[in-house]
């Protein structure tokens, strides 16, 4: 964990802000009709406050089906693989990219740091605890490929750096 850690903040560091503005330009075009509603709905949901929210209501679950120690082991590895990844963020400090330069800028402005995407993060954290509460069940696949579903959907609505995002949830529990 320490090594990836270490590893992404040089990445960080290493990417130079604006050299992908063709990639985000390009798929910043897509963000318009159903899709923009979509994309946007994607990035609402899945803000710092429902995200946490839906780890306390998937514990809470967990807790009534299983057990207290499950469910806080769910919760905890939930958010000591999320943290990390905002930590991540204010010590690179990668700028996101300017919304002038965008064919349909998404509003609100987005002012924190953008590597690695917490919701990205947050995303892969919540399914890999999930899988590791449903090991050994019948649920196991099907919570990984509803998991790797869900994580590239939200990827490609986000289409902001998620690569580290997705490295940091796999390899830091």
């Amino acid at each position: 964990a320490v090594s990836m850690f270490l590893i992404l903040i040089v990445v960080g560091f290493a990417l130079v802000p604006g050299h992908d503005l063709t990639i985000v330009r390009a798929m910043n075009t897509l963000h318009t009709g159903w899709l923009g509603a979509v994309t946007t709905a994607i990035y609402f949901v899945f803000e710092p406050l429902p995200s946490i929210i839906l780890t306390a209501v998937i514990a809470a679950m967990i807790w009534k089906l299983k057990d207290l120690r499950t469910a806080a082991a769910f919760a905890g590895l939930v958010a000591f693989t999320w943290i990390p990844s905002v930590v991540i963020k204010e010590i690179v400090h990668r700028p996101r990219p300017d919304i002038a330069l965008m064919p349909h800028p998404f509003l609100p402005v987005q002012t924190d740091p953008s590597f690695p995407s917490g919701h990205t993060a947050f995303m892969v954290a919540l399914f890999v605890a999930l899988t590791y509460v449903v090991r050994g069940t019948r649920w196991h696949l099907t919570v990984v490929t509803v998991g790797t579903l869900v994580t590239a959907c939200l990827a490609l609505a986000l289409a902001i750096i998620v690569p580290a995002s997705i490295t940091w949830g796999l390899l830091h529990p």
